[in-house]
């Protein structure tokens, strides 16, 4: 929630990405966490193109689940930016 907070916030977020990705690869049930980071992972890669490509070469090598709905949703919305 407060990465997603800062991002918005025009900070920079750039170092948490691997960990944002982390927590939206995780095989926890609980979904908010993955909301969360995916809140945050959206918002940093509209930012910029070199910041929209961190994101996505960091997800290259996660591990993502896309039957999850947060997943899959998430992967939707980068792509389409």
């Amino acid at each position: 929630w407060a990465l997603a907070k800062i991002s918005r916030a025009k900070f920079d977020i750039g170092p948490a990405v691997s960990d944002l990705v982390g927590v939206l690869a995780s095989s926890q049930d609980y979904d908010e966490p993955r909301k969360e980071a995916a809140k945050a992972l959206l918002h940093h890669a509209e930012k910029s193109p070199k910041a929209r490509g961190r994101v996505l070469e960091t997800i290259a090598t996660a591990k993502l689940d896309p039957g999850r709905k947060e997943v899959k949703r998430f992967l939707d919305k980068l792509h389409g930016l």
